[in-house]
């Protein structure tokens, strides 16, 4: 039982770790991320690890806000062009 909660525990840590790593950064970075997650469960350090996670899914957080308001932003300069468009057409 306890092997298979460490093991939950580890691809948890494992994917968000990825996820959250995954954006912008180089393999040689991504590795050095495994190795700490890796260096932390073996220790059965989780107290500091979970500092880490929590470190980085604020992180991801805060990417994913940014790239929404990009993303609404484009939505509404494509829609205000749409309009001007349509006014364009009518007015033809």
């Amino acid at each position: 039982m306890f092997r298979f909660v460490l093991g939950l525990i580890s691809g948890v840590a494992i994917g968000a770790a990825a996820a959250s790593m995954s954006q912008g950064q180089s393999g040689q970075d991504l590795r050095a991320e495994f190795d700490r997650i890796r260096s932390d469960l073996q220790e059965g350090n989780f107290d500091k690890l979970a500092a880490h996670l929590e470190e980085r899914f604020k992180e991801l957080q805060a990417s994913l806000e940014q790239r929404f308001a990009e993303v609404e932003e484009q939505a509404a300069e494509a829609d205000e062009a749409l309009e001007e468009a349509a006014d364009e057409a009518r007015e033809a």
